[in-house]
């Protein structure tokens, strides 16, 4: 992404993500400022509140920390209504 507002849209997966959705975001050449997180959920929770966390490793990547919770701080947590994101599953390589 370049200096400016854009918007980094991942597939969407079909399979669950009740632990966690991993990913290391490195800024190159400027600071990085991620002003939001969109999430979605699957239609069997569609319409109620769940409790959503963002954490961040203390350290460098993610990768081979997964289970350590020592390696881990929580930013934030928020009760929040999730709404189920419609796509078509066809437009997707599931070897990706």
């Amino acid at each position: 992404l370049m200096m400016s507002d854009q918007r980094l849209v991942t597939k969407p997966r079909t399979s669950h993500a009740w632990f966690g959705v991993y990913f290391d975001i490195e800024a190159k050449d400027t600071p990085l400022t991620i002003k939001s997180i969109e999430t979605g959920c699957s239609s069997s929770v569609d319409g109620k509140t769940l409790k959503v966390q963002l954490w961040a490793t203390k350290e460098g990547s993610f990768a081979g920390k997964e289970e350590d919770a020592s390696a881990w701080e929580c930013l934030g947590d928020e009760e929040m209504v999730l709404s189920t994101i419609k796509f078509d599953k066809r437009a997707y390589d599931s070897s990706e």
